[in-house]
């Protein structure tokens, strides 16, 4: 096992970023609270699934809420946050449930409008309905829409492998506890 202070690549300015994640494969498994750092394998199979690299070098990848959708994956957020144009749009795929208190990055605190999610999948596995927030997501990425931002309310319920050099990913559904495995 190396220190983080091994592994960082050459202008590095923070941890848990993209400009460090973004050299290793990461393996979230949720199921056990373990976070994997490692260097990508060299050879083998891929994790199925391409991610595409935003303007500012965020991971993209396709889910569906009931259609399409590009989804900026966030293991930062805590909540999941849905486009409030496209919430809006389809209606009947989220349960109103008031208002929740958010903090961006830079401390900046806003409400936003809280909804149960309904009909998220990924990879062909659907979500348990979870909550999320509707927000204008417009200005995150000029160089493509997103719809979702991915955070913990949806991350926290499969594994994932995010081969960040081979821009792929893969997710892992994990056996309930008490479950044969």
């Amino acid at each position: 096992m190396l220190a983080l202070s091994e592994m960082m690549p050459p202008g590095c300015q923070g941890v848990l970023g993209m400009d460090f994640l973004g050299h290793f494969r990461v393996d979230l498994c949720w199921s056990r609270h373990l976070m994997t750092i490692a260097e990508p394998p060299t050879s083998g199979p891929p994790a199925r699934h391409p991610i595409n690299f935003g303007a500012a070098g965020h991971p993209f990848i396709e889910v569906l809420v009931g259609e399409p959708a590009q989804a900026l994956v966030d293991t930062g957020a805590s909540i999941t946050l849905v486009d409030a144009g496209g919430r809006a749009a389809h209606p009947t795929r989220f349960t109103p449930l008031g208002q929740s208190q958010g903090t961006a990055a830079g401390g900046t605190q806003a409400a936003a409008a809280a909804y149960g999610l309904h009909h998220l999948s990924l990879a062909g596995h659907t979500l348990a309905p979870h909550l999320v927030a509707a927000v204008d997501l417009s200005s995150l990425d000029p160089s493509r829409r997103v719809d979702v931002l991915l955070g913990a309310t949806s991350l926290m319920q499969v594994d994932w492998r995010l081969d960040f050099p081979r821009a792929r990913w893969d997710i892992a559904v994990p056996s309930p506890v008490g479950s044969p495995s």
